[in-house]
Parts: C-alpha cells; structure tokens; sequence
C-alpha cells in the first residue's frame, strides 16, 4: 500500500519437538517500476528465553524487596534522589513511592538529619565499600521518631563508577525500648545487689574447685576481694579452709541434685573472730555435669548466734536457778518439818525434863545424906560414887534436853570470833593431846565481828571438835580456819577420820541420831541436833560434806554477819 517501508513482527513457531520463537522484517523496494519485498525470518528463541529469565529473576527480586520486613531504599549516586523504595519503606515512612521517587531527604526530613543521612551516603560512595550506621534517628509521617539500624552499600558500574546506593534499614526502636528497659532493671538489680547487706553471687563448679563469676560489694568486702582478683580465677574457694570448701562443695551438689534452694549454716573465722553465717544456694541456667551454676545468698547471723546464746544461757541460769531455788525450798521444806519435829519433840522433853527434875532432885539430896551418913571407909561407899555419877549424867541429859526447847537467853553482841575459835581450841587442845591428835588453826590478821551469843559457839565448836576427835585416830590432824565465802565469814572444822556413810548423811541432825557405840563414845545423839539449832538461832548455817575413809568438813556460815570492824572497836 506504500504506507510503511519496513514491517517488523515476533511470533512463535512450534514443532512437536521444540518449542521456538522467531522475528520477521519485511522491508520493500522498487525496481523497474516492479514492487518487491524482502522477507528475513530470524530464530531468537534464546533471546526469548533470556528475556523470560530476565523477567523472573526481576519478579523474583521484586518480590523479595517488598516482602523484606527491613526498608530498602535505592538512590542514584549522582544527585541522591531515590529512585526505588519497597513496601517497608511506605510503611515505615508514611509516603508512597510515588512521592518518594524522584526526592532526595532534604524534602522530608529536618534538615541536621537530612545532613546526617547525606554525610553517610557519600562516605560509603567514595569509600566504594559497604558501612555499617548501628543507630540513626528519623522522623517519620505517622510514627514519630524511630530509630533505625542502616546499611549502605555502593552499586558500581562495569568500570568500578558508583552508579547507585542501596540501603537497608531496620526499625530498631521496639528493640531500643526494651534494651533500655533492660539497661534499668540490671541497673535496679545491680544496684540491689551491690547495696544489699547480705553476700550475694554466682558461682560454677570446675572439678573440685568453686570459681566465683560474680560477687557483689558485701560478699567482696567479707572476703577481702577485688574484681581484679575474683576473676576468673576461684578466690571464693581460697579463702575458706579445705574441709569448709568440700562441705560448701557439697551443699551445691546436693542443690543440683534436689533441684532446689538448700539452706544451711555454718562458722568461719575472720581475723581470729568466729563468725556464723546462715547461707542458701541454687542451681541457675540449664544444667550442665561439666560446669554447674549456682548462685548463693550469705547473711552474718554472728550477732544472731550471740543472742540466741545469751538467751540460752540465760535460760540455762534461770533454769539452773529455778533448780537450786526448787532444791531450797525442799531442804528449807525438809527443814521446816524437821524443826516442827524437833519442836515437838523439845516441847516434850522439857516436859519430861521437869517432871524428872522433881524425884532427881530427891534422889540428890537423899544421896547427899546417904553419902554424909556412911564413912568413906565403909565397904559399900564406892556405889555412892556411882550414884552420883549417873546422877550427874541424868542431870546433864536433861539440861540437853531443855536447850531443845529453850536456847539460852543470853544476848547476843558483836564479837571477833577469832577470839571464840582461839578460846575453843584453848578447852579442847588437851583432850586432842591425850589422844596423839594436833589440833591447828587458821585465821585471818584483821578481826571478824559477828553478831552472836558466845558461849553458845563455843559449845557449837567444842561439840564440832569433840566428834572429829571421836572419829580421828593417832597422829591424825584436826583443823580450824575461819575464811570467807562470798564475803560471808566461814568457820570449818576438818578431821582426817573415817568420814560420814552417804546412807546416814540425811540423818545426822535428827535429835537422838548418833554413830557412837560403847560406853566411852556413847552418847544422846543430841550434839549435832542441838548445834545445828544454836547456830540457826544465831543467823547461820550448820553444814557438812564427807568423804567416807578420808574425812569430814562441818561449815559454820554466818550469813547475817556485820561488816568488819576495827580492832579497837571491838
């Protein structure tokens, strides 16, 4: 029609074996007023498949960029205007690509952070290598300011020119909040753990070995550590002695094998003083057999211990006392019963002293006669002798037997009853002489005023010497001190005899009790039950130990006496 000089078509052309494209110019000419058209089929079916792959591997990458959760962005390395963006970059941005494509960041963003992003754009263009920007800042459309973590990546040519920049950004301000919420709650922690009074730390075990990985202020102060020296090495473990450390091994191993806290106590020696320490451990992480871990909590309960020990000891005291006062009260009980006893039984002898009184004063005075009435030459004289002894006897019983009842009424006065003692070993030192026995004392330099009745210690004392002779042999030692006990003053009378049978010690005070037997020992048994009497009247105390085979101790302690008082005063 001579409207086109040149026609040009692709069509496929397909076999049963193979599958083909082709191209068709057809380009006309004229010659000798003839029309004529050249035809030329050419097979561009590679070219074809080259294109195909080409498009794919275009939707392929397409639809990788836009699925990214990450922004990519692409700008020309000339002028800095973008040129691609994916989806995330819509997103993240709150602009179309459409109205990002052809800008650069001057006409979105302020103009320091369009400079910042610039800055790092012709830094990875001219460096020809990829940089790494960890956080920058952007303002965004719709969500604020957001932080972001940047690549930029320079595109080059076939000769090495930068012809584009990729950048890939992640939104990083989700990550940014929690690591800052993190950064304050270790901070929290850690300032609690390093403020709080109580050790604290994690540990590991290695072999037989405890290797501390942390230690707060109070565990590092205890054991005199730095972080220097705790690290990496088992500093926890040198400071404790080797039995400590296997029984602190052995409380983390019993935890791990619980799976639980386990709690204990135990002492440890810190510059010669005795600390206790009450500690709870736990396994921590995943369990591993090689390098366990555990963390542990150590409280100083020393001032704990003290008290609990205060309290126990005192408990001990009260209880103690509480014993020693129950003890009194059954011996002031026993005594008290005695006493009634011993009362009753004075009142009836006083009685029974008066009505003997009576017929023994007749019997004396008839005696009398009768002894006046017979010379001393006459055969049956010697019973005289007799009678009036036993007169005298009977007349002495009943005397005793009165003083049950009634004590002398003698006043009573401060005296030094160094005096008494001095006087009493006067009277008894020749009777301990016939026998073969020493008598000896000890007393004080300064004088030791009681308030007492003294002829009644003297009888106190004779009676006290007259048996510790009785049962003393030859060439034994009998002795005499007057001390103090708890500023009380003390008189002892010590023998080296046979001693007390424990099955009879109980009995000893009882009125008519008495171990003496014959006719030269015998006696009422009322020595010791008159003593005991005399000295209570008197404010003291009459007691005794023995040691059957090697001896007796009576004490006479004054329990109301005076303070002692000069010399010239007394």
């Amino acid at each position: 029609e001579g409207v086109r000089e040149e026609f040009f078509y692709e069509y496929p052309c397909n076999s049963p074996q193979k599958f083909q494209w082709f191209s068709c110019r057809i380009t006309r000419f004229a010659t000798d007023g003839t029309l004529r058209v050249v035809v030329a089929h050419q097979d561009i079916t590679e070219q074809k498949q080259a294109e195909w792959r080409l498009r794919e591997a275009e939707r392929f990458t397409t639809s990788i960029l836009e699925n990214l959760p990450n922004m990519i962005f692409v700008k020309d390395a000339q002028d800095l205007r973008f040129v691609r963006f994916n989806r995330a970059g819509e997103d993240l941005l709150g602009y179309s690509r459409e109205q990002l494509i052809g800008k650069n960041d001057y006409d979105f963003f302020p103009e320091q952070e369009a400079n910042f992003f610039t800055v790092n754009d012709r830094r990875a263009l001219d460096k020809g290598e990829l940089i790494d920007i960890p956080e920058e800042y952007i303002h965004t459309r719709d969500k604020g300011v957001r932080v972001l973590h940047t690549k930029k990546v320079p595109l080059l040519d076939t000769a090495g020119v930068p012809r584009f920049l990729l950048g890939i950004s992640e939104d990083i301000t989700k990550q940014k909040i929690v690591e800052e919420a993190l950064r304050t709650s270790e901070s929290t922690l850690k300032s609690f753990f390093d403020s709080s009074p109580m050790m604290m730390g994690i540990v590991e075990l290695v072999g037989r070995d405890i290797r501390h990985l942390s230690n707060n202020k109070a565990a590092d102060e205890f054991f005199a550590q730095t972080p220097a020296t705790r690290c990496n090495c088992a500093t926890g473990a040198r400071e404790l002695p080797s039995d400590l450390k296997e029984f602190w091994i052995e409380r983390y191993q019993e935890s791990q094998r619980l799976g639980r806290p386990v709690k204990f106590e135990f002492a440890h020696s810190d510059q010669g003083r005795l600390r206790w320490l009450s500690a709870t451990v736990a396994p921590i992480g995943i369990p591993t057999p090689a390098h366990p871990r555990f963390a542990y909590i150590v409280e100083d309960i020393t001032e704990h211990k003290i008290l609990e020990d205060t309290i126990r000891s005192h408990a001990e005291e009260l209880e103690a006392e509480v014993e020693r006062r129950s003890l009194r009260i059954s011996e002031l009980e026993q005594r008290r019963m005695q006493v009634e006893k011993l009362a009753a039984l004075a009142q009836v002898a006083a009685g029974i002293a008066h009505e003997i009184n009576n017929p023994l004063a007749s019997i004396a005075q008839s005696m009398v006669i009768l002894k006046r009435a017979l010379p001393e030459t006459h055969p049956k004289f010697k019973y005289t002798r007799k009678i009036q002894d036993c007169i005298d006897r009977i007349s002495h019983i009943i005397h005793q037997l009165y003083k049950l009842y009634k004590p002398d009424p003698s006043i009573r006065a401060h005296i030094d009853i160094r005096g008494v003692v001095q006087s009493t070993l006067e009277i008894m030192r020749p009777l301990a002489q016939q026998k073969g026995i020493s008598l000896t004392s000890t007393l004080p330099d300064h004088p030791v005023a009681v308030s007492i009745t003294r002829t009644e210690l003297i009888q106190v004392l004779c009676n006290l010497i007259q048996n510790a002779l009785d049962a003393s042999s030859c060439h034994m030692n009998i002795a005499v001190t007057l001390t103090k006990q708890d500023g009380v003053p003390m008189i002892c009378v010590v023998d080296q005899g046979v001693g007390i049978a424990p099955d009879i010690s109980s009995h000893i005070f009882e009125p008519f009790f008495t171990t003496k037997q014959g006719s030269q020992k015998g006696g009422m048994g009322l020595g010791l039950a008159v003593s005991r009497s005399l000295v209570e009247a008197m404010g003291g105390t009459l007691s005794f130990s023995s040691i059957p085979g090697s001896g007796t101790s009576f004490r006479i302690l004054f329990t109301e006496s005076s303070e002692i008082a000069p010399l010239e005063s007394l």
